[in-house]
């Protein structure tokens, strides 16, 4: 019988995490969650894995952005005009993966902060040492329910507050520029992204905001907060214009819902979630560093694929809290990135994590139809090799971005799918079909 990770696994930092990258990570494949900072400025960055602002780069659209006029730029050796034309799309601010927000808690300065992560039940556990007292945080992301619950333990004072991304607003003048000898990866702060100005609101234990991005999204935070005998609670969903008409009154009654349920018992339905995740597999390795580097990386991918969830990008369900664009536009490079992060999940036999990839891929079809047909007038499919959520290619150095060699590795997930599973109604309707259109347009 499969083994749960062994608490010696758990993550444990001593002193305070500065930096978004080395937060406690909390997810559920829809929604994710990174703990951080000093006391004084405790941050739980918060994010949604379809939170993206998909307008093309004005190139993508020309007539001309094709394979065949890469090739003549090539063999006139244009080297200006390739990067004009393929290279400029990816300089521009979108298409960009969004962060969602973050909710700051503010404990008095200079307290010794302490994080544990426990990897069989998918809880943190932050404590902040003051002269005040302690403070015992715990925190968790329901593996279902699409929502995030804290709870805080102790008498020392906190403040708390809900902050939006720091977008630019329409009508200010636009601080990005493009220039062809500017070769850094994101290209400056997110107010080169210009949107309608946030909208705040409170009403009871409830406090939110909702950010406009434009007639495809709008997305928003619901907090809510009550007092306890134990201290404070407080429960927050992130929610999107994708949920329907009525998001921000759903995401409301949804935390109202699960704020007067509490933490000690919707804990209960989340831990027994992730006992049955790790019942599907386990290792025993005689070098103790890969055994617990084996149930990491499986925690990683449990909290940031699941099915019916978009799969996960470059950085999973935790796009950067830095300001900046995110790494990369925090896109989907279908290379080692999107085939690493899939190629284990059927040897760790979390077959339903893993559809979230195969569907996904499934579900663009038509798109990568489209690109196959419009970029290098073939038949068949194939999608961008650097791309946005909905198959948009981003650019970027042509020869990697816009190779359709990674096609390739795409169609062989769904041959690799069936071998696990034998599933003969899979092959059929799915992997064959995959295969054979990814085929005719290599």
């Amino acid at each position: 019988m499969a083994k749960l990770p062994s608490e010696k696994y758990n993550l444990f930092f001593k002193e305070a995490i500065t930096s978004w990258d080395e937060g406690i990570a909390l997810g559920n494949g829809l929604t994710g969650c990174l703990i951080w900072g000093r006391s004084e400025h405790l941050r739980f960055s918060l994010d949604r894995g379809d939170l993206w602002d998909t307008t093309p780069a004005p190139e993508v659209l020309d007539e001309r952005f094709t394979y065949q006029t890469m090739v003549d730029m090539a063999l006139k050796k244009d080297t200006q005009g390739i990067r004009e034309l393929f290279d400029k799309p990816y300089y521009h601010p979108a298409p960009t993966k969004l962060p969602a927000g973050k909710l700051i808690m503010a404990f008095e300065k200079d307290g010794k902060v302490e994080s544990l992560l426990k990897l069989a039940q998918a809880e943190a556990e932050i404590r902040v040492i003051g002269e005040k007292g302690t403070s015992l945080i715990r925190s968790f992301s329901h593996a279902t329910k699409g929502a995030g619950f804290i709870q805080v333990e102790g008498k020392a004072e906190f403040s708390v507050s809900l902050e939006n991304p720091a977008f630019g607003h329409k009508g200010e003048e636009d601080a990005y520029r493009y220039s062809a000898e500017e070769r850094q990866i994101s290209q400056g702060n997110l107010g080169v992204l210009k949107y309608d100005r946030v909208i705040r609101g409170q009403q009871g234990e409830l406090t939110w905001f909702v950010q406009p991005v434009d007639e495809n999204l709008e997305y928003g935070i619901v907090l809510g907060e009550k007092v306890t005998e134990k201290g404070r609670e407080f429960v927050y969903v992130i929610g999107a214009s994708h949920d329907g008409e009525n998001w921000l009154e759903d995401a409301k009654e949804k935390t109202r819902s699960l704020l007067k349920e509490g933490y000690d018992r919707e804990i209960l339905s989340h831990v027994q979630w992730w006992k049955a995740f790790w019942e599907k597999s386990s290792v025993t390795l005689p070098e103790e560093l890969f055994e617990k580097n084996w149930y990491i990386t499986n925690y990683l991918f449990g909290s940031c694929s699941r099915k019916n969830c978009p799969p996960m990008p470059l950085q999973g369900v935790w796009t950067a809290d830095s300001d900046q664009l995110p790494p990369w536009k925090g896109d989907y490079h279908h290379d080692l990135n999107t085939q690493l992060s899939y190629a284990h999940y059927g040897k760790a036999n979390h077959l339903e994590e893993g559809e979230s990839f195969l569907d996904f891929l499934w579900n663009l079809v038509p798109q990568a139809q489209e690109f196959a047909k419009n970029f290098y007038h073939s038949e068949g499919l194939c999608l961008p090799a650097v791309m946005s959520i909905n198959a948009v290619p981003l650019g970027g150095w042509g020869m990697y971005t816009l190779t359709p060699a990674n096609q390739l590795w795409l169609a062989q997930i769904f041959e690799r799918h069936y071998r696990y599973t034998g599933d003969r109604k899979f092959l059929k309707e799915r992997a064959y079909p995959y295969l054979k259109g990814s085929t005719q347009c290599i």
